[in-house]
């Protein structure tokens, strides 16, 4: 099953663990080591997979259950997010107290 971040919980991933279904999804930015993958570091380093991209294989357990996960960088979109965060402003609206 291939499913969007939506399915990734506790809850979820241990009940498909359960019925024997093989899943795949994007981990939520929410979930802490999603978090730390993002500055690298992985348990073990696949290398490049094409001329902009590398990966890196993490092993974790969430709801019980131990999994792999595959967290692709790509070169282009961490220069676009650089250059994205660098022009964008954040309105802060007046509040009352």
């Amino acid at each position: 099953m291939v499913a969007d971040s939506s399915l990734y919980s506790a809850d979820h991933v241990e009940k498909l663990t359960e019925g024997g279904v093989k899943f795949m999804t994007r981990v939520p930015e929410t979930i802490s080591l999603c978090k730390n993958a993002d500055s690298g570091g992985g348990d073990r380093s696949i290398g490049s997979l094409t001329e902009s991209y590398r990966g890196e294989e993490y092993r974790s357990e969430y709801g019980g259950v131990e999994q792999r996960w595959l967290v692709v960088y790509s070169e282009e979109a961490e220069e676009l997010l650089r250059g994205y965060k660098g022009q964008v402003r954040v309105k802060k609206r007046p509040r009352a107290f």
